[in-house]
């Protein structure tokens, strides 16, 4: 069944400060993905590859996924929240999880259409699981330039993709597909401003979270606006579903448990615990283990130092004024700590 879906949901992001600055006095670097005490590049953009079609490459952690079947979607534009979405092409990685969505060179999608791209199963060199599913939603809508992107899925991407646009995913354990993103005709500019504020947690490129800029011209004046997201949390969250993907599945049980809020199905695989962690303010309840909502707890059980994404200490504690005390739109104070990826409460709306 699917879960219920609140009127008001609060709107997760995990940026952490938005500055507005005159060209030249910011700039922007992407860091690369930390494993340990080394350094990796995941991947290159504009590669070849890139160039071929639509397509890129899948990981768990800083393992490729093989075998693993990619859908390309297209969110609903017509019906309710979380409705409508449809396939547009499917394919699966290779033994490198590599994958394109290649159409002789062209895009496959419709331009306008906003675009999500979905793994599920595979085997990252463990054994295949079942359980594994990560997204990567596309910042900006088909057109000409899709043709040539190259995405990176794995779960910095997944995190990134389920916290901007949760207010427009529904999900249904079980189901096929598990979940589905859209929005009703009203609000399209709605999620397509959610859709935006992906490229503003995570790069696609390299499936790193870090400092992004954009800039604008307005009446002969270029302005940079330099964007800065809470990167640990965002890995924090990472690290807990790679502990999931990173398996034959048969470890994933206990996490589906943790992640179950009270009153709800739980989750099937690893994008509907990405959904749960993001929309639950109240806290999960841990019910495997009868504790309240704790990050401890999570960090202590899922997140190690093998972990595939760096994580700073203060990211695994109980401190909610680490975890809830920043800005964006409007200061909200956490209360439970499964809230603490920075909430407004209010809708994207059109021209928000």
């Amino acid at each position: 069944m699917s879960v219920p879906r609140s009127a008001r949901l609060y709107v997760s992001s995990i940026v952490g400060s938005v500055a507005l600055v005159l060209s030249g006095c910011a700039s922007s670097v992407y860091s690369p993905a930390v494993v340990g005490n080394s350094t990796t590049i995941l991947s290159t953009a504009g590669s070849s590859s890139a160039r071929t079609g639509l397509g890129g490459r899948v990981f768990g952690g800083q393992s490729p996924i093989t075998g693993a079947l990619l859908t390309l979607w297209a969110a609903g534009t017509t019906g309710s929240y979380g409705t409508g979405a449809t396939s547009v092409a499917t394919t699966t990685t290779d033994p490198n999880g590599n994958f394109s969505f290649n159409n002789a060179g062209s895009s496959p999608c419709t331009t306008g259409q906003y675009l999500y791209i979905t793994s599920v199963g595979g085997n990252t060199g463990s054994g295949t699981n079942q359980y594994a599913a990560l997204m990567a939603a596309l910042p900006t809508p088909c057109g000409p330039s899709t043709s040539g992107t190259y995405v990176i899925v794995n779960e910095v991407t997944t995190v990134a993709s389920v916290t901007a646009l949760q207010q427009f995913i529904s999900i249904t354990p079980g189901g096929s597909p598990a979940w589905t993103i859209g929005a009703p005709s009203a609000n399209v500019t709605g999620m397509a401003n959610a859709f935006a504020q992906v490229g503003n947690l995570v790069s696609l490129a390299t499936g790193t979270s870090g400092v992004t800029t954009a800039t604008n011209t307005i009446s002969s004046i270029t302005y940079t606006t330099t964007i800065t997201p809470d990167s640990s949390k965002i890995y924090t969250f990472a690290d807990v579903l790679a502990y999931c993907i990173n398996s034959t599945g048969s470890i994933c049980s206990a996490l589906f448990s943790d992640a179950t809020p009270s009153g709800s199905a739980a989750p099937t695989d690893t994008i509907q615990v990405a959904y749960y962690l993001a929309t639950n303010a109240a806290g999960l309840t841990m019910l495997n283990h009868g504790v309240a909502g704790s990050p401890s707890w999570l960090c202590s059980t899922y997140v190690n130092a093998g972990s595939p994404f760096p994580v700073t200490t203060p990211a695994c504690n109980d401190d909610r004024e680490y975890w809830g005390n920043w800005n964006y739109w409007q200061d909200i104070r956490c209360q439970q700590w499964s809230g603490c990826v920075l909430r407004h409460r209010r809708r994207f709306h059109p021209g928000v």
